[in-house]
């Protein structure tokens, strides 16, 4: 059980979202353990805000908007500075079905102090460490914030395992969620676009992070 002198919060930098907002908000908003949940509206243009507005209402709730989109990192970097919780789950937009059980078993470890910190593997073997649901002390975030504002895409968490390198770390494998893929949010154009963007950015942040730098293998994996 979550020791109830640890304060928690939810950070959830989102961009053109709005499929999936309202339905992940409605999950975690039952989750009695969150003080504070945090999204940040990375300059959406599908209706995302909308959704936000109807949400503002709840006193755990806290909605950033960002007029231009700014980047995962420097969306992430803001939830920070608002956030006063002991400790962070970073969580992205697009997956539904959140559940208590899950999120405890990326927080209680870290509580305990098994790991440093935790992180929820992505699906593919070579890059299991670009996840983007993970849980951090916040205090260990808050020095590396100007770095996450420059920072772009995927480049948030390869600034994250790089930076975190010598820490204890623990995958955690979920079992309750659904995460969207891009096939399921947009038209197969639009899909194999956004997956190439997210290809070539990956690339980039890559290089100019780890240039003439040998641990560029282990910060993935």
């Amino acid at each position: 059980m979550v020791k109830a002198n640890k304060t928690i919060c939810a950070i959830i930098p989102s961009f053109n979202e709005a499929k999936t907002m309202a339905r992940m908000l409605n999950d975690l908003i039952k989750i009695s353990f969150l003080d504070q949940i945090i999204v940040i509206n990375d300059g959406s243009t599908d209706g995302t805000q909308s959704i936000l507005n109807n949400f503002v209402r709840y006193k755990n709730i806290v909605v950033i908007t960002n007029d231009a989109n700014l980047g995962k990192g420097a969306s992430v970097a803001k939830g920070l500075e608002v956030s006063k919780s002991d400790l962070v789950l970073l969580l992205d937009a697009d997956i539904v079905n959140y559940t208590g059980h899950d999120l405890l078993k990326l927080i209680e470890p870290v509580i305990n102090k098994r790991y440093d910190y935790t992180l929820k593997p992505t699906d593919d073997i070579i890059l299991k460490r670009l996840s983007g649901i993970r849980c951090y002390w916040r205090s260990d975030l808050m020095p590396i914030i100007p770095k996450m504002k420059q920072t772009s895409r995927y480049g948030l968490e390869i600034l994250l395992n790089r930076h975190f390198i010598n820490k204890n770390s623990g995958f955690i494998v979920l079992n309750d969620y659904h995460h969207y893929q891009k096939w399921e949010k947009y038209s197969l154009p639009k899909a194999v676009w956004e997956y190439f963007k997210e290809g070539a950015s990956l690339i980039k942040q890559l290089l100019e992070l780890n240039r003439n730098n040998l641990q560029i293998f282990f910060v993935l994996l």
